[in-house]
């Protein structure tokens, strides 16, 4: 899924969006989409958090997100968030301060930033880095 956003994103900045068949892709991304709302890389895999966000960023590029459950899409995205506010990628439950990134940038571009608390979830993470670096720094 990533490396499709990617691939996609180099045809539009080189203005050759043009020359991919863009109903393949939207059928891909819909047959990837899992009945808990997230989507996996390829179809028979698990949904992660990072496909979920490259999903919705194709979705963007071809204005075209009623093509998933979006409401599904902002409920997984919530369901991955711990109590700590930081965000797992998936139900393994794995923290990664990029996951904080994927919840913030998917639920902007589907226009739900307020389905979770931003301000919250971003000085947590932010107050955590800085933590982890004072703690590197004196070792």
């Amino acid at each position: 899924m990533s490396g499709i956003y990617w691939g996609l994103t180099l045809m539009d900045l080189m203005g050759q969006l043009h020359h991919m068949n863009r109903e393949e892709s939207l059928a891909f991304i819909k047959s990837c989409q899992h009945e808990c709302g997230g989507i996996s890389a390829s179809i028979g895999h698990d949904p992660h958090l990072l496909y979920t966000f490259s999903a919705v960023q194709i979705l963007t590029l071809y204005d075209r997100i009623n093509v998933i459950d979006m409401n599904k899409v902002v409920k997984y995205v919530q369901s991955l968030q711990k109590e700590d506010d930081s965000s797992a990628g998936d139900i393994w439950r794995e923290t990664d301060i990029r996951f904080s990134f994927y919840v913030v940038a998917t639920l902007a571009l589907l226009g739900k930033l307020d389905a979770i608390n931003v301000v919250d979830l971003v000085a947590d993470q932010i107050l955590d880095l800085m933590l982890d670096r004072s703690i590197a720094q004196d070792s």
